[in-house]
């Protein structure tokens, strides 16, 4: 993989993480009419997520890439 690419890989996994979290955060928190089908979907959506985020990882992580061993160390903005 290529400097270029692997940078945007790592990007990516950093917005994939932060969409994770706030997905999961939102889960969570939901409440009122309607609660079960949206906490369904947040579920479902966060799990996809987490799958993709391991995936993109794992690629960085193949072509020699470095990405944060912490959360605290993932850029969530």
């Amino acid at each position: 993989m290529n400097p270029s690419t692997l940078e945007k890989m790592k990007r990516l996994y950093q917005a994939l993480y932060a969409l994770s979290v706030g997905l999961q955060a939102t889960h969570i928190k939901l409440a009122g009419e309607g609660f079960y089908s949206a906490h369904e979907l947040l579920e479902e959506a966060y799990e996809e997520t987490r799958e993709l985020l391991d995936e993109v990882g794992e690629r960085v992580d193949r072509s020699g890439g470095t990405l944060p061993a912490t959360p605290s160390g993932v850029n969530l903005v």
